[in-house]
């Protein structure tokens, strides 16, 4: 990322923080937080200033104060310092990883699986899905069915899923008290993908139509409190389904790197054996396996729209 677009990025950071007054950090105030760990002026107003615009560089130790001053997670660490390299991401793959082919190519894997999976964006957008995922979740009793939010904004990001209060009544009743993990790992994985993708229009678009949910809001602020941080690139998933009985699983995640970003395939893996025969049961059901291309990549609108929700072939 160049110093133009990694100034950009600092000042939206900046601006995702609040004051007493619930209103946005200025960078006076991002100064002084940098500058509380080692009690050393390493920043001004100004300092911040001719950063945010690209005309001044940030050296090692400036990075690591500004990381801890934006209160950073160790995920969010890692892709901040990526992003001050200089290189802009999409010289990082090799030119001829077409986002198209790469597209094209985690669809087909994701048209063969047996196991509940997911394709995701940098964004955290769903892209597409399976049937078998679907019906894990047993989605169809809490109303959330393909198509559904389709003259909504964003209709298919993964946050807007989550946090959407049919999802989370459906799924808090059947995860108990392992819903606030659940809802916590989630969140993490969502600021991890999309840190570096943050000062984009179409980033900043998403975080005001999902802050429209108070419990995604809820769950974005609680970040900057929780003291433990979240180690893994994985989400576990522990609920007691009415339909399927117990389960106990987590995902794990093949990540494809293009040139327009990130792909994330994420599959469901049963961490048990009762959980495997219930996977069984959930794939003898289902048959062939069946995929839902739900959105395009990379091009993208985040306007309503109708929905050309295809299957996978």
């Amino acid at each position: 990322m160049n110093k133009l677009d990694f100034g950009k990025l600092i000042a939206a950071l900046r601006k995702e923080h609040e004051d007493e007054d619930l209103r946005p950090w200025t960078q006076q105030r991002l100064a002084e937080e940098a500058n509380l760990p080692s009690g050393v002026e390493l920043f001004t107003e100004d300092m911040i200033s001719s950063i945010e615009r690209g005309i001044r560089g940030v050296d090692h130790d400036a990075l690591q104060a500004l990381a801890t001053a934006l209160q950073l997670t160790s995920g969010e660490r890692k892709e901040f310092f990526l992003a001050a390299t200089g290189i802009d991401s999409q010289e990082i793959p090799r030119q001829q990883n077409s986002p198209e082919e790469v597209f094209s190519e985690l669809l087909a894997y994701l048209k063969q699986m047996h196991l509940p999976a997911t394709l995701l964006d940098q964004y955290c957008d769903c892209l597409a899905v399976n049937h078998t995922l679907i019906e894990l979740y047993d989605l169809a009793s809490c109303g959330w069915a393909l198509g559904s939010q389709e003259q909504k904004r964003f209709p298919h990001n993964e946050m807007r899923f989550i946090f959407s209060d049919e999802v989370a009544n459906h799924l808090g009743e059947r995860m108990g008290e392992h819903w606030t993990t659940y809802a916590a790992n989630s969140m993490m994985l969502f600021r991890t993908r999309s840190l570096r993708y943050r000062a984009t229009p179409y980033f900043k678009d998403l975080l005001v139509e999902l802050k429209k949910s108070r419990l995604f809001k809820r769950y974005w602020r609680e970040v900057y409190y929780q003291e433990k941080d979240h180690n893994f690139n994985a989400v576990d998933i522990r609920m007691n389904s009415p339909r399927w009985g117990a389960i106990s699983c987590f995902t794990t995640t093949r990540i494809a790197i293009a040139t327009a970003g990130e792909l994330y395939l994420g599959v469901v893996v049963p961490a048990d054996y009762d959980t495997s025969n219930v996977f069984s049961r959930i794939i003898n059901e289902t048959g062939v396996p069946v995929a839902y291309c739900l959105e395009s990549w990379p091009n993208k609108d985040p306007q309503p729209q109708h929905l050309d929700i295809r299957i996978v072939t």
